[in-house]
């Protein structure tokens, strides 16, 4: 609970126990690194908002990273999933500024870009992978490839994309109606994600 007993600078307080909230998930996150006194390396934390309220929060320190699932261990033990908004926000940043003068660290740096581009790609390799399950009804194939798409952004404007979606807001289409924009926006994923890759 959040009293001004247990507030720890204006308007900032200790998250909850690592027993009672062991996993966190956070929205327009980054990732920022700097060095802590009598640390002889820098540490990396994540930046972001938690919860319905959006409240913003700063991690302990982080030591591992799970590409599979996109959750992050910190030094605390707890366990933080990360949405796909990035950026940062005014709230998180308030709480950021202040958690450093907290602990007295210098030479903060923003080092989102990694993480994000290995999360847009994960995250659309995921997608391809369900546009290419048999078990998947056609429609659910061609949305999750088009969402592999915007992952995988930016892209020209694509007009047989464009067309499928006019026409899916009209009417169901058939299979044989979909199959084609399937193949294609599939291969399209495909050649995006083949270019990020080589990007790294």
């Amino acid at each position: 609970m959040q009293t001004a007993k247990n507030q720890l600078s204006g308007g900032v307080w200790p998250l909850a126990s690592l027993a009672s909230e062991p996993e966190i998930s956070v929205q327009d996150w980054e990732i920022h690194e700097l060095q802590l006194p009598g640390r002889a390396n820098r540490t990396r934390h994540i930046v972001g908002l938690q919860g319905r309220h959006r409240e913003g929060v700063v991690s302990s320190a982080i030591t591992a990273v799970d590409v599979a699932t996109l959750k992050f261990t910190t030094e605390s033990g707890r366990i933080y999933e990360l949405g796909s908004r990035t950026g940062g926000n005014l709230d998180s940043q308030y709480v950021w500024n202040r958690w450093r003068g907290l602990n007295n660290a210098v030479g903060d740096e923003n080092v989102t870009p990694p993480y994000r581009h290995m999360m847009e790609i994960q995250r659309a390799r995921a997608c391809i992978a369900d546009a290419e399950r048999p078990e998947n009804s056609k429609a659910v194939q061609v949305d999750t490839a088009i969402f592999a798409i915007g992952f995988l952004g930016p892209s020209p404007h694509d007009p047989l994309i464009a067309e499928y979606l006019r026409k899916k807001y009209l009417r169901p289409l058939s299979d044989d109606e979909i199959a084609p924009y399937l193949a294609h926006a599939l291969s399209l994923a495909k050649r995006l994600l083949s270019k990020r890759e080589s990007d790294k």
